[in-house]
């Protein structure tokens, strides 16, 4: 009268279950310095984690600069859209780690790197924020050989925000200087048209 019901494992469930329990022991070990009043040191053992993690991949854009004229090579990953929203970077050469749905084919994507960038090169990955191709960063030093392996602090919008103020700050061809005038004449000295 009964059915019995077979439960069938996945192998995926198994490493799902240590996973969990790894984290469900990391924050019971945690919740003690957060409920102790430990927020500081909480805060503390978060960063330090965290900039270990990143150190020595990312570079603010005056190093940025320096390494593009040094010769390495800029790999912009955002999406076709993201591109075509906010532009690219000049030097960049476009290997989209994520489609127009947000999927991303890891494999392809490193085979694709391979295809445009050899291990010994140094190598400059762009993203939208500047947070989504840190770990990226790191699978390419630790498992794929890149040694000279960088993220833009900041992402593509640092970037531009830094090409926006030097053409600010930089003189427009338009503006007559002092040796071009003729002083002997005060009418002569007007704004450009």
């Amino acid at each position: 009268m009964f059915k019995q019901v077979m439960k069938t494992t996945h192998p995926y469930s198994l490493s799902q279950r240590i996973s969990n329990r790894i984290v469900s022991t990391f924050r019971a070990a945690l919740l003690p310095l957060y409920l102790g009043g430990g927020i500081g040191l909480l805060s503390l053992f978060i960063s330090v984690f965290s900039s270990t993690a990143y150190a020595g991949v990312l570079i603010d854009v005056n190093d940025f600069q320096t390494q593009v004229d040094a010769g390495a090579i800029v790999i912009d990953i955002r999406s076709p859209i993201e591109v075509a929203e906010h532009g690219a970077i000049t030097e960049s050469r476009a290997i989209p780690f994520f489609d127009e749905n947000g999927y991303s084919d890891g494999k392809v994507w490193f085979e694709q790197l391979r295809q445009q960038v050899q291990p010994e090169q140094a190598l400059i990955l762009v993203d939208q924020t500047g947070s989504s191709v840190l770990p990226i960063c790191n699978m390419l030093k630790r498992k794929e050989g890149y040694e000279q392996v960088s993220a833009l602090q900041g992402g593509f919008p640092t970037w531009q925000k830094q090409q926006e103020a030097l053409q600010t700050t930089q003189p427009s061809e338009q503006l007559t200087t002092i040796e071009q005038t003729d002083t002997a004449h005060p009418t002569a000295i007007t704004a450009p048209e």
